[in-house]
């Protein structure tokens, strides 16, 4: 799907004259980005939250008289409303909850808050959520607090203290049942949350030489990563250093599949290992600047039986780009181009791994369909010579000079053929029905009546 980003498209944002590195000074800056329920959450620097319609990308809600920057957001597991929760820079959280009636329409439902710092993580399991706080702590609340109506203002279950540096980064058991934090002060705690009242289970003080990054489970470790260009590994048990490995660079992003441990640093570099042994399978130069983030992406076919040969990850930089993949045979398969600044955040929809989300610096939202990037390589497309809207705006057509066409319809691609080699196309529209023909004046090769019927268009 890409929502069009090889066309340079702006998706999910007011289109501009001007390009946006041009832009005015008093727009925000999008920083993080939650999505549930064919809808996105923005939040932004100093500009509160915007929802979008995810497929067409249209902008339905935002909040009003609202000047805080939004760190993080959240979706809440809830079994009757849909819910938003989010951080803030004010130290406040916020419940936002869609209107039956309207489920394009978010309202305020109640703001609280008990720790004195910016909220800089959030993170929940089955029965409570977790909020990370500059002031050094972890506070818990309980979800049904949090959703009950009428709304009352919830109490905190407990206050979680042992940092003493701001909370960086939260992650709960697969189980539920413990609670990992990093922080600025270089310490990695674990919280038994289970426990009546939740008590710390571990706390390893000084185990990086700078501020944790990252922090993730697996099966029988923990793993945490540092701007002093280490990944640990913990013994969930003792709290004991299993295994040590070293970077070249700061470690800015962590994440997990199976036995295989993924980490992406400053300088652009895409690391591989295998936890269990420590040994390093490969090392990419990704980018040429700051990795941001890095994730585990999927095509559908391969979602419930992934091969370790068809690993695929996601690594988003600071230069702007998404590029995917294959880290264990060492291939990348393609880069994804749109944005125009750096990619704050990358986040994937839990009902279908294979489609994610980025938002940038550039105040952009954009959706990316790793089916579609997978399909065809942009430098195997071709350049786009000549778009065109077919009756209303739901329906596009477009032509590259190398004889490809592609048909999109509310910014999924319904129809794509190779239908001439070694000519460019010209395309003539009259009413619903499509010409297609070479430059150098032939005959049409094709003359067709376009029908979407749902996701399938026929031709």
């Amino acid at each position: 799907m890409l929502f069009n980003h090889h066309l340079q498209t702006p998706i999910l944002q007011k289109q501009k004259h001007a390009r946006a590195r041009h832009r005015s000074e008093d727009e925000a800056n999008a920083l993080c980005v939650a999505v549930a329920g064919g809808y996105a959450a923005v939040g932004y620097h100093g500009g509160g939250i915007k929802m979008f319609k995810f497929k067409s990308g249209e902008k339905v809600w935002s909040s009003e008289d609202l000047p805080v920057s939004m760190l993080c957001l959240m979706w809440m597991e809830a079994k009757e409303t849909e819910q938003l929760l989010s951080g803030g820079m004010d130290h406040h959280l916020r419940v936002w909850e869609k209107q039956a009636e309207n489920p394009e329409n978010l309202v305020l439902v109640g703001s609280f808050g008990v720790q004195k710092g910016p909220i800089l993580a959030l993170a929940q399991n089955s029965t409570c959520v977790a909020s990370a706080s500059d002031d050094f702590t972890i506070a818990l609340w309980l979800k049904d607090t949090l959703t009950s109506k009428p709304w009352i203002d919830p109490k905190v279950m407990c206050i979680l203290r042992g940092h003493n540096g701001g909370v960086t980064c939260l992650a709960f058991s697969p189980d539920g049942k413990e609670l990992l934090s990093g922080g600025k002060d270089q310490a990695l705690m674990m919280w038994k949350i289970n426990a009546s009242p939740p008590v710390l289970s571990q706390s390893i003080s000084n185990c990086h030489g700078d501020w944790i990054t990252g922090c993730a489970w697996t099966s029988s470790v923990v793993l945490s990563c540092s701007s002093d260009c280490k990944l640990r590994m913990w013994d969930i048990q003792t709290g004991c250093l299993l295994r040590e490995i070293l970077s070249s660079s700061s470690l800015s992003t962590l994440c997990c599949w199976e036995d295989y441990v993924m980490s992406g640093s400053t300088d652009g570099l895409l690391m591989v290992w295998k936890w269990e042994s420590g040994v390093e399978i490969t090392r990419i130069q990704a980018h040429k600047s700051r990795l941001h983030h890095c994730t585990v992406v999927s095509l559908p076919d391969l979602e419930k039986n992934l091969q370790p040969k068809d690993l695929l990850v996601a690594s988003a930089s600071e230069d702007g780009t998404v590029k995917l993949w294959h880290p264990l045979q060492v291939q990348h398969h393609n880069t994804l181009h749109g944005h125009s600044a750096e990619i704050q955040s990358l986040v994937c929809k839990k009902t279908r791994p294979s489609e994610f989300l980025t938002v940038s610096v550039d105040r952009s939202l954009r959706s990316w369909s790793v089916t579609t990037a997978m399909e065809t390589p942009r430098c195997r497309k071709g350049s786009v010579r000549v778009v065109y809207f077919l009756g209303t705006d739901d329906l596009m057509v477009c032509g590259y000079d190398t004889g490809r066409l592609e048909i999109w319809h509310q910014n999924s691609m319904v129809y794509r053929k190779k239908v001439i080699t070694g000519w460019e196309l010209t395309l003539l529209f009259v009413d619903q029905l499509v010409k297609i023909q070479c430059e150098c004046g032939l005959y049409p090769l094709l003359v067709g009546k376009v029908s979407v019927n749902g996701s399938v268009c026929v031709v």
